[in-house]
């Protein structure tokens, strides 16, 4: 009972039924660690989840889940009112772009629970990485041994989630100019990117702001 925290100060937002059906065990596992990777099992079966807890007024708090991207869609050509940021029309500065390959994995072999030929055992490939090259197989290992299930499905739930971490990683960083900041994007808003001739969407994950008193 100590555990609990009273609906006066935190709820959850219904169940919107919108995520792909997936099947965990967490036991004893971090909150937000469990939620991150049944985030990652749901983008890795099609449909992207984000999950979020917002003030609903100054005494409390709603956990609250989101297809696709947190706030609105703003791409171009298709999204509501589309946002492009790029160096050329000045919302984008200082930006960087690299790709790092270095912990991909294409394979990943995940074992459950029992001992020897007795273990069981799940393998997912992603195809089309895998597909690339000869060389294009790169294994990893998921411990699944907390995961009872006998249809397997929390095992592969998970060595899905660890399939989408091993990708290939590419970062894009520009510091934005905050044009067009509260009036065409927001926070969790998706937006397309223009950066050396090459079209990227993405999300508004972080927001700084600095304040200077002096002004």
């Amino acid at each position: 009972a100590a555990r609990q925290l009273s609906a006066t100060y935190f709820g959850v937002e219904i169940d919107l039924s919108l995520g792909p059906s997936q099947t965990n065990t967490f036991a004893y596992a971090n909150v937000l660690s469990a939620l991150q990777e049944i985030a990652n099992t749901a983008y890795t079966n099609g449909t992207p989840v984000y999950f979020s807890v917002v003030p609903i007024d100054t005494t409390k708090f709603e956990f609250r889940t989101y297809i696709n991207q947190l706030g609105i869609n703003h791409t171009y050509p298709n999204g509501n009112s589309p946002v492009i940021l790029s160096m050329d029309n000045g919302t984008l500065a200082e930006a960087s772009y690299t790709q790092d390959w270095s912990d991909e994995a294409t394979y990943v072999l995940a074992g459950g629970q029992g001992e020897g030929d007795l273990r069981k055992w799940v393998l997912v490939e992603d195809t089309a990485r895998s597909g690339r090259s000869i060389f294009g197989r790169r294994e990893v290992f998921e411990d699944c041994r907390n995961e009872d299930d006998e249809l397997d499905l929390g095992i592969t739930s998970r060595a899905n989630a660890r399939l989408k971490e091993g990708r290939p990683i590419q970062r894009f960083v520009a510091r934005l100019s905050g044009r067009g900041y509260g009036t065409e994007w927001a926070f969790g808003d998706k937006v397309s990117i223009d950066y050396q001739s090459q079209k990227t969407d993405a999300i508004i994950t972080g927001i700084k702001v600095k304040v200077d008193t002096n002004k």
